[in-house]
């Protein structure tokens, strides 16, 4: 049975005990509902890799004239993480660091379903799938060739792998981003070996309020993690008409 997170205060005691039993660093990952699988979005659409690589290029085609620091044409880790930053599907899977990040992601949204904590052993999982238990520079192998068979197929790999990610943005630095590549559709929770480096919480829909609430009185809010003008008006239509108990449209 999985364990049931509720409140703050039962996450820190999960990522205590998890520290302590894995000795080592962990990235975490909030899903608002139980049905989302663990795996790039690029993959969960039915046509997969064979419409990545039709996204990856006509992206890099006509982002020239929309963006103004554009990565060189051969960087292909930084225009994938480019994408993923602009909502693109891509391989890249997100996680944070930061446990309270993620479970702001796992308690905002889908109110009226259960959602899912991750927490990933990402020194562990390269061990078991790179043999090497290092986290990996994106210009390293068999990182970067995973980067460059989103834009090309003669490059491609099949492997899984916990990266060194570019920081291109400072919503990357607050959520304390971290990155999975994925070279296969997969679901990370049916890799070998995956019992024992992820571990899932079930956060109750009816908790999510609390938890949100919660969240906010410790700075964990919508114009916290995302630091633009949109979210910032996003954030304070939630608090201000629920304060003066108008309703937002």
């Amino acid at each position: 049975m999985a364990t049931i997170i509720s409140n703050v205060a039962e996450l820190v005691g999960v990522a205590n005990s998890l520290r302590a039993e894995w000795n080592g660093e962990i990235w975490w990952r909030g899903q608002s509902s139980q049905m989302y699988s663990l795996m790039p979005s690029v993959y969960r659409n039915e046509r997969g890799t064979r419409g990545e690589q039709n996204l990856s290029l006509r992206f890099q085609q006509y982002s020239r004239t929309r963006h103004p620091t554009c990565p060189t044409h051969d960087d292909y880790s930084s225009w994938l993480f480019l994408a993923q930053h602009y909502g693109l599907p891509t391989r890249l899977l997100d996680w944070s660091e930061s446990a309270l990040v993620a479970f702001f992601f796992a308690a905002n949204g889908n109110a009226n379903t259960d959602a899912l904590l991750y927490a990933l052993h990402p020194r562990e999982m390269n061990r078991i799938t790179n043999g090497d238990h290092t986290l990996i520079p994106v210009s390293a192998s068999p990182a970067n060739e995973l980067f460059r068979g989103a834009f090309d197929d003669r490059f491609n790999s099949e492997k899984t792998v916990a990266i060194l990610s570019h920081e291109i943005d400072n919503r990357m630095l607050i959520q304390q981003s971290a990155f999975t590549l994925h070279g296969t559709s997969r679901d990370l929770r049916e890799i070998e070996g995956a019992s024992s480096i992820i571990r899932s919480y079930t956060i109750p829909s009816q908790s999510k309020p609390q938890i949100i609430a919660e969240l906010a009185s410790l700075g964990i809010r919508r114009r916290t993690l995302f630091p633009d003008l949109n979210n910032l008006a996003e954030d304070l239509k939630q608090l201000v008409f629920s304060e003066t108990g108008f309703r937002i449209a």
